[in-house]
C-alpha cells in the first residue's frame, strides 16, 4: 500500500474504498470522516460494508459517457494488499453503462450490503451481509 503524504490508516478505521480509474485498475482509500485520501492499494479488504452509488454523479457519467468516480464501498477497513480470502467467493462488479447498482456476477441481482467485501481484480469479492465470518482472526486484522 502507499501512503499520501503523512496520512495513516488503522484497522477498523471507516472508510470509503473506489477503483482508481487513473491508476491502472488501484484502488483509493478515502478517510470517511475527512473525506481525504489515504492511500491507493492492489486490494483492499473490508468488513460492515455498504456499497453506495451517488445518483446525480452516475446521471452525468451516463450523459456525458464517460467515468467518474460516483460509486464506493464503504466499511471497516481491515487490510491492503493481502491475497483474497479463499471463503469470498461471490462476485460482483459495477458498471454505470450496464447496472444502476453493483451487481453479483452470477445472478445479477443488486448488492447493497455484505460483512466482509475484498476489493480487487477490478471487480469485488463478497460475503452477503449476515453470513458468518469463517476466520476471526482475520476480522479482527491479525
Amino acid at each position: 500500500m502507499d501512503f499520501v503524504k503523512d496520512r495513516t490508516l488503522k484497522a477498523n478505521q471507516k472508510v470509503k474504498v473506489y477503483l482508481n480509474l487513473n491508476m491502472m485498475g488501484r484502488f483509493s482509500i478515502q478517510d470517511y470522516k475527512s473525506g481525504l485520501v489515504v492511500g491507493y492499494a492492489d486490494s483492499v479488504l473490508l468488513k460492515d460494508v455498504e456499497m453506495k452509488i451517488s445518483l446525480s454523479r452516475q446521471k452525468r457519467a451516463r450523459d456525458e459517457k464517460r467515468r467518474n468516480v460516483h460509486a464506493v464501498a464503504v466499511g471497516n477497513f481491515i487490510s491492503a494488499d493481502v491475497d483474497r480470502p479463499e471463503d469470498l467467493k461471490n462476485r460482483g462488479y459495477y458498471n454505470p453503462f450496464m447496472v444502476d447498482t453493483f451487481v453479483d456476477e452470477e445472478t445479477q441481482q443488486p448488492i447493497f450490503m455484505a460483512s466482509m467485501v475484498y476489493c480487487g481484480e477490478r471487480r469485488i469479492f463478497y460475503r452477503r451481509a449476515g453470513a458468518p465470518i469463517e476466520n476471526e482472526q482475520l476480522v479482527m486484522g491479525l
